[in-house]
């Protein structure tokens, strides 16, 4: 066996933790509740400790040492390597005395992973809420020499829109527009109380954090607000951090990793220029790859913490361990951890969990395998023998014969690629059938002689479009009779198609009264499609019978006309060729009028008249041709 990797045994002081929260969890919150009580009067106690005494879930790796050394310390044990353009997610802090990460401490850990500091404007106002005071105050704090320099992901109030899957109130999360810049997030926080969230540690990093500032409205108000982060629901707040939280995991699929450092243990956050001053002593720097175990930890070890009531108070007073609760009911993480001291690599003897395949063997190469000391984190590592091939005792075709190529077959090995005995397979030869592409109206078919197999064609005979269809009559008048054009088809070489083999034609009912009628030819036999021919039976004409002059006017009679006739419509024009600019259009309804009198004409001007009838079937009206033109002069 190899030794692949190795992590270390928990440390004194943090066992110590550990058998406080394990045996003694009545101890420690009669302790914390004796004490809130001196400093507050009364402060009920958070109960639930969720560290895991037999070394199971997430590991958290902690170090007491607050110093740049021991940043560097819980940052290898994680054991993980940032790739492409690595960001380093942290908070620049409120002026003037806000408790941000110093410089000194992050210094080295920045410069090593090459990362560039990110941050996001803030939505509600102070330093930070514009771009240009925002790069100041990240200059005057000292983050802006280190790495490769400091990047507002929003500084041109852009947002970058990515999908929120599985949420509880969110679908989509508004992050700064550069974040997608950035392959690897190292993210720093700074654990503290929080006014709004109850703590800011992890979770409310990279969701908040990250946000722009329209997407810190949308997870405030939990989605109702693309512009004011106030008003909202507290719990649905909280889900919508973990929502927001969960988008950025899966986005980064893995290159994201979460270092809290739990000094300057202020109830109010980073964002207070003037926090309160700490009850609790610095307690450590803790790191993980599950951001709701790294911040269950440290919540975990508040509870334990002297001084801890007012952060108590805090962080019970804004129900602030239901981000926790709510990360790891939609996957964002899990509240089970174990604490593995980074210090202390003492000796002794690894409680092994079960062996987990990291490399499956196959036929010819060996596999590997790993298990892990749930105490300390210790990764043994064996490896796996080749499996060896196992060869099918039946013939396959490896590769198939076409009509005028052999193929191959060869005995094969079941789980792998390997072949053996290969042999070959004698061409099939063609199987040659007809095949019809029917033509149409508008493309011309053909009669192929194809192989059915390889699709090779020895002969093509084309089949003519049928790109004439004409009727014998377009336009009747109507007589109370049926009428009924006969249909000619020809195709593009001028050849008659044969009715009733090569088509059919469907007559419409009626075709007596006025209206438009559709004749259908349906193809068939070598051709394909159906086609439309209409017709119209137009109402009978009528004709001028008496024109008689007025002054100003004159009267005009005609003859009456029956039936299929809805009307009758009168042009009268100066122009003998009745030029449309000097015509006038009357219509006048019903059949049963003869004579309309037209005053308030040009005295002593001659006008050219005439009439035809109309019908309206549906929407479209259908016009009898017009009668002959008479000609009249009005009386001055």
């Amino acid at each position: 066996m190899r030794i692949m990797k190795k992590r270390f045994l928990a440390a004194a002081i943090i066992l110590a933790l550990l058998a406080s929260l394990y045996g003694s969890t009545g101890i420690w919150a009669e302790a914390a509740e004796e004490k809130a009580q001196e400093q507050a009067g009364q402060t009920e106690i958070l109960p639930s400790v969720f560290a895991a005494e037999d070394g199971t879930g997430a590991a958290v790796y902690m170090t007491t040492d607050i110093s740049p050394e021991g940043l560097g310390k819980v940052y290898d044990a994680l054991n993980w390597v940032p790739s492409g353009n690595v960001a380093v997610k942290l908070s620049t802090g409120e002026p003037p005395n806000s408790n941000y990460l110093r410089p000194e401490l992050i210094r080295d850990l920045v410069e090593r992973v090459n990362g560039t500091i990110v941050e996001c404007n803030t939505a509600y106002g102070g330093s930070r809420a514009e771009t240009n005071m925002h790069y100041q105050v990240a200059a005057d704090h000292g983050f802006t020499d280190m790495g490769k320099g400091f990047v507002i992901m929003d500084e041109n109030r852009e947002s970058m829109i990515i999908p929120v899957t599985g949420g509880r109130r969110l679908t989509e999360n508004y992050v700064g527009a550069h974040f997608g810049d950035f392959d690897s997030f190292l993210v720093l926080s700074h654990f503290k109380g929080h006014a709004m969230a109850g703590f800011g540690g992890a979770i409310k990093n990279i969701s908040i954090g990250i946000g722009s500032a329209e997407g810190k409205c949308l997870i405030h108000t939990a989605g109702q607000s693309h512009t004011s982060p106030w008003g909202g629901n507290q719990d649905a707040f909280l889900e919508s951090m973990a929502d927001a939280g969960k988008s950025v995991s899966d986005y980064l699929n893995g290159n994201i990793v979460y270092v809290n450092v739990m000094n300057r243990l202020s109830i109010d956050c980073d964002c207070d220029g003037n926090p309160s001053a700490p009850d609790i002593h610095d307690i450590g720097i803790l790191a993980s790859t599950d951001p709701v175990a790294l911040d269950q930890a440290c919540v975990d070890l508040i509870k334990q913490a002297d001084g801890n009531a007012s952060f108590l108070r805090r962080m019970q007073g804004q129900n602030a361990e239901h981000v926790l609760e709510s990360g790891e009911a939609i996957g964002l993480g899990s509240r089970s951890y174990h604490l593995v001291d980074v210090e202390n690599a003492g000796e002794h003897e690894h409680t092994y969990g079960a062996w987990e395949t990291v490399k499956s063997p196959t036929c010819a190469d060996a596999g590997s395998r790993q298990r892990i000391c749930s105490v300390c984190g210790y990764i043994e590592t064996s490896g796996l023998d080749a499996t060896g091939h196992d060869w099918e005792t039946d013939d396959t075709i490896d590769q198939a014969p076409t009509c005028t190529a052999g193929g191959s077959r060869s005995i094969h090995c079941k789980n792998c690629d390997a072949v053996k005995d290969s042999e070959t397979i004698p061409a099939l030869g063609h199987s040659f059938k007809e095949e019809v592409v029917p033509a149409t109206a508008k493309a011309n078919g053909s009669i192929l002689t194809k192989c059915s197999r390889c699709e090779t064609v020895t002969n093509e005979d084309v089949i003519y479009a049928a790109n004439s269809i004409k009727l014998s009559k377009t336009s009747y008048t109507y007589n109370g009779k049926t009428r009924k054009p006969s249909v000619t088809v020809k195709d593009s070489r001028g050849s008659d198609l044969k009715q009733g083999t090569d088509y059919t034609v469907t007559y419409p009912k009626g075709m007596k009264n006025v209206g438009a009628y559709s004749v259908m030819v349906k193809f068939g036999d070598h051709y394909s499609g159906t086609e439309k021919q209409t017709f119209t039976i137009n109402p009978r004409s009528t004709s001028i019978s008496k024109l008689t002059p007025q002054k100003k006017g004159f009267t005009v009679k005609w003859k009456k006309q029956g039936k299929e006739v809805g009307g009758y419509q009168i042009a009268y024009s100066t122009s003998s060729k009745f030029v449309k600019s000097q015509t006038t259009l009357k219509k006048i309804k019903g059949s049963k009028t003869t004579a309309k009198k037209y005053t308030k004409l040009k005295p002593g001007k001659k006008y050219y008249v005439r009439i035809r009838t109309y019908k309206t079937v549906g929407k479209k009206t259908y016009y009898s041709g017009w009668s002959g033109k008479k000609s009249v002069k009005t009386k001055k």
